[in-house]
C-alpha cells in the first residue's frame, strides 16, 4: 500500500530527511556541471570567433593594398598566405583558407592539401566539414562549424568548434578550429571535486541527523516505558525528564500529573 508518512518512526523521517538531502545535492551538481560545460563552449566559441575576425581583418588588409594599387593582386595574396601561415594562437592553435569551390589555399600543418579540392574530405562521422564550411560562408558570410579531427596524442579524433568568415573580396573563407575536449576533462575534473564535496555534506547532514534522532527518540522511549508502568499501576517510580523545557518535558510533567 501507499506509504503512510504518519505511522514512520522519528529516525525513519531523519533518514527521509538524508535521502532528500542527498537527491538535492545530486541535482544541484548535475546542473552546476551542465552550466559550467555550456560556459566553457561558450566561451570557446566566443575566442575562436574573435580570433578568425582579427586573421580576416590580417587579409582584408593585403586585399584593400591590391585594391589601392600599392601591390598587385598575386602579391597581396602571397603576403597574405605568408602571414597567416604563421599565426598562431594558445600556442598551437593555427588558421587554414579555403575558397569558395571548396579547394584548400593554406593548411599550415597539412600542406598536401593546398590547391586540392577538399569538399568530399569528411571527418569520422561522415560530415564533410569543408563543404559545410562553404555552405556556411554563402549563406551568411560567418558562422559555426562542429565537426572531428586528428589530435596529437590522441589514436581517435577529437571534436573541434570552428568559425568560418568568408573575405568576399578574394572569395575566400578563413577559419580556425579549436579542441573542446578540454571542455571534458574539466567538467570529470569538476564532477569530481563536486561529488567529495557533497559526499562530505551529506555524512555531515547525516551524522546530524543521526545524533539529534537519538536525542529525541531515546527519550520518548524512555517515557514510553515509563507510562507502560504506570498503566501496570506503578506510580512510585519518578518520572524522567520532567526538568527539561521542551516538549519532551512538557510530556513528563503531564505524566507526573
Amino acid at each position: 500500500g501507499v506509504l503512510n508518512f504518519r505511522n514512520l518512526s522519528i529516525m525513519a523521517r531523519l533518514r527521509l530527511v538524508i535521502l532528500l538531502t542527498g537527491a538535492g545535492l545530486a541535482v544541484a551538481i548535475g546542473l552546476g556541471l551542465l552550466m559550467l560545460s555550456s560556459t566553457m563552449q561558450r566561451d570557446i566559441a566566443a575566442k575562436t570567433r574573435s580570433q578568425v575576425e582579427t586573421a580576416t581583418s590580417v587579409v582584408a588588409h593585403y586585399a584593400a593594398e591590391a585594391q589601392a594599387g600599392r601591390m598587385t593582386e598575386a602579391q597581396a595574396k602571397a603576403a597574405a598566405i605568408s602571414v597567416i601561415q604563421s599565426m598562431r594562437y594558445n600556442g598551437q592553435e593555427y588558421f587554414w583558407i579555403t575558397d569558395l569551390d571548396t579547394r584548400m589555399i593554406l593548411h599550415p600543418f597539412k600542406p598536401a592539401l593546398n590547391g586540392t579540392d577538399v569538399s568530399n574530405n569528411r571527418d569520422p562521422n561522415g560530415k564533410a566539414l569543408f563543404s559545410e564550411m562553404t555552405k556556411v560562408a554563402k549563406a551568411r558570410g560567418e558562422g559555426f562549424v562542429d565537426y572531428e579531427w586528428p589530435k596529437p596524442g590522441h589514436d581517435a579524433p577529437q571534436p573541434k568548434i570552428s568559425y568560418v568568415k568568408l573575405l568576399s573580396a578574394w572569395g575566400w573563407i578563413i577559419g580556425s578550429g579549436v579542441y573542446v575536449d578540454v571542455i571534458n576533462a574539466a567538467v570529470a575534473k569538476a564532477a569530481l571535486t563536486l561529488s567529495g564535496v557533497g559526499i562530505v555534506l551529506l555524512l555531515a547532514v547525516a551524522v546530524t541527523a543521526t545524533l539529534l534522532g537519538g536525542t529525541i527518540s531515546r527519550p520518548v522511549r524512555t517515557l514510553t516505558q515509563r507510562m507502560t508502568a504506570l498503566a501496570n499501576d506503578d506510580k512510585q517510580s519518578p518520572v524522567p525528564f520532567s526538568d527539561l523545557r521542551n516538549e519532551i518535558g512538557q510530556m513528563a510533567q503531564a505524566l507526573q500529573v
